[in-house]
């Protein structure tokens, strides 16, 4: 993990380098697998070393999520259509949570499931950031609904529901060997089935 200068002097690891190394050992271990020493190990430092970074694994946690929550919306907004047609954004959001299933799988297990591991000051700061991206499909709701295209139904309840719908992707995709074309159809057309009161 360390880089060389020319004259063979090592590179102290970035703070972005020392995240993305806790990101992955996560990933392959679990946070409770992950220790200080090893991510120390990781990235080239000396065991001691890492605490000039982090005061603790929770802080670790939290820069972790912090980043993979920025991620997720960075990329979505990047891929966001610039439309007002609900059903178009609605797909876009659907597929674009489908593909971070299949291909992002380890990111989200670990934006779903390591939460808990934080304190509950930590934990409310990253809930912020998860809002902020579920907000962007609540938009998409409020828009449709103020078009008279989907149901009046609580925004928040029907986008975690359509969440919900998306986090099946990979389970249905290891279970049944569905291709990514088919899942995101099915889920799109699902999603669609939530919001339009009268489509059949």
């Amino acid at each position: 993990m360390n880089t060389y200068t020319s004259n063979s002097s090592p590179i102290p690891p970035s703070h972005d380098q020392i995240i993305d190394a806790a990101s992955a050992l996560i990933a392959e271990r679990g946070f409770a697998g992950m220790s200080m020493r090893g991510l120390a190990q990781r990235i080239g430092l000396q065991a001691g070393s890492i605490y000039h970074h982090f005061s603790s694994k929770q802080d670790v946690l939290r820069e972790v999520l912090d980043q993979l929550h920025g991620r997720r919306l960075e990329s979505w907004l990047r891929q966001k259509p610039k439309s007002t047609d609900p059903i178009l954004l609605l797909s876009a959001f659907v597929a674009f949570n489908v593909d971070r299933q299949l291909h992002n799988h380890e990111e989200e297990r670990i934006i779903n499931l390591e939460v808990s591991k934080l304190s509950p000051c930590q934990k409310t700061n990253i809930q912020r950031e998860c809002k902020r991206y579920v907000a962007e499909l609540e938009y998409i709701i409020r828009v449709g609904q103020a078009k008279g295209i989907f149901r009046m139904a609580n925004t928040q309840s029907l986008a975690h529901a359509i969440l919900g719908i998306c986090s099946c992707a990979l389970a249905l995709h290891n279970a049944g060997g569905y291709d990514m074309t088919h899942l995101t159809k099915q889920m799109v057309a699902m999603s669609q089935r939530l919001l339009i009161a009268n489509l059949h």
